[in-house]
């Protein structure tokens, strides 16, 4: 009997879960850690915390005989390396993907690496600073070379959580492929850049997602994967139980629509639009758009409420009205002003102000928000999906419980399947799954 445990590290919470042999989760635990400030004084996790929870909390699972853990994964966030020195301790802060790139370090990188058009196009992900986990390196070369003398290897955080386990230095597809502008996608390999500025001898090679090693924890024989980032975990359950081409929208702060199929090319004006490569465990490209949708959400509902006086929670009551529905108008982008969209023709405005007073009652300006803001979803869908046909699209994260959304997105897509998926454990479920096609090496 095979026993999975996946330790899912979060931006905000970092989880421990254990699946049966049937992926279902029969224990759960979870902690926020506090946020410490990293040389510069910028926020970051604290990684030793995090760390020492990781390794008690396992102890502790491993003791309980009723558990018996055969398997052991990761899934964490992308965009954040650790930088380990020669005994392989951490050699500098492990920076925040949120800290502001400086703009004329990215110009010179762009200006020596053929331009931003050519760049991107190339690594097939917008430029993003810091979001950019390789520009790290770059900026810790060029910023930072003290520190930067001090790194003998770098890993990605879902491999450096493996190696605490394994003492095994790692890469694998979903990492670098998850915008790090460090995987040249027509060449299938670490970007010249990499070579040019001997970065390259800091980064293990890239091997197979499915691989594991098997190690010895105090006795008993353990399975231990090289983990995985959690957007590409994401897909894992649904690329391994469908046989039809679909499409995945997976929504929160971030509405992600991930298209595992495509074989387009990225275009300028789509890299312009937030679409990027991610890549599957198996070193397919996965073609992605990003959307912003449920922070501009929660920045538009917050004024609506306040404009209309309304309870804090006041909009998770809405219904979907066919009549109001029916009685709006198609000039819904006229009436909102976005503030965190990054939408190609409409500029966004962090203090922009939208006019509610155009609106009869909070139930018709909530439909119209919902109406634009899935009109701007569906034109992030068609981005993913590029040429691509398909016949349905799984939808997971905290909009499966807005039935507005949903209502519009089944209005929209008549054509289609919307199937909606209420499992919490996505990216761990994802972890645990690809274990089961684990290429295994013996270790310890």
């Amino acid at each position: 009997m095979q026993i999975t445990a996946v330790f899912d590290i979060g931006k905000t919470n970092k989880k421990f879960i254990i699946f049966d042999e049937h992926f279902q989760p029969i224990h759960q635990e979870q902690i926020t850690v506090t946020e410490i400030k990293d040389d510069d004084g910028y926020p970051c996790d604290d990684l030793a915390t995090i760390e020492e929870w990781v390794i008690e909390t396992f102890k502790k699972a491993m003791s309980d005989p009723s558990q018996q853990i055969t398997r052991l994964n990761f899934s964490t966030y992308g965009a954040t390396i650790v930088n380990l020195d020669e005994a392989g301790k951490p050699a500098t802060s492990m920076y925040n993907y949120l800290k502001s790139y400086p703009p004329d370090l990215q110009q010179q990188f762009m200006n020596q690496n053929g331009g931003e058009a050519v760049f991107c196009t190339e690594t097939a992900s917008p430029a993003l600073g810091m979001l950019n986990s390789g520009l790290q390196l770059y900026w810790l070369k060029h910023r930072k070379s003290h520190a930067f003398a001090q790194i003998h290897r770098t890993l990605h955080l879902p491999q450096y959580f493996s190696s605490l386990f394994t003492r095994r230095l790692n890469s694998e597809f979903t990492t670098v492929g998850c915008h790090t502008g460090l995987w040249d996608f027509k060449r299938n390999t670490y970007h010249n850049w990499v070579q040019k500025e001997g970065i390259i001898r800091l980064l293990p090679e890239v091997i197979s997602t499915s691989t594991s090693h098997k190690i010895n924890w105090n006795g008993s024989p353990l399975e231990v994967g090289i983990g995985i980032n959690d957007t590409s975990a994401n897909l894992v359950p649904y690329i391994m139980q469908q046989d039809a081409s679909f499409l995945l929208l997976s929504t929160g702060t971030w509405s992600i629509a991930l298209y595992p199929f495509s074989n387009d090319p990225l275009t300028p004006e789509e890299l312009q639009q937030d679409c990027l490569y991610f890549m599957r465990h198996d070193g397919r490209p996965v073609k992605v758009a990003r959307l912003f949708l449920g922070n501009e959400y929660l920045l538009q509902v917050r004024d609506m409420t306040n404009f209309f006086n309304k309870p804090e929670d006041y909009h998770k009551q809405i219904r979907f009205d066919h009549k109001i529905y029916s009685e709006c108008t198609n000039t819904s982008y006229r009436n909102f002003k976005w503030k965190s969209l990054n939408l190609s023709g409409i500029k966004s405005q962090s203090d922009a102000k939208t006019d509610f007073s155009v609106f009869l009652s909070f139930e018709e300006a909530y439909h119209q928000l919902m109406i634009a803001l899935t009109d701007i979803q569906l034109r992030r869908i068609r981005l993913a999906l590029g040429s691509g046909k398909i016949r349905k699209i799984f939808v997971d994260g905290g909009f499966v419980n807005n039935e507005v959304f949903l209502a519009l997105l089944k209005i929209r897509l008549a054509d289609l399947e919307i199937i909606t998926s209420h499992q919490p454990t996505g990216s761990a479920l994802g972890a645990a799954m690809i274990m089961n096609i684990i290429n295994t090496e013996n270790t310890l």
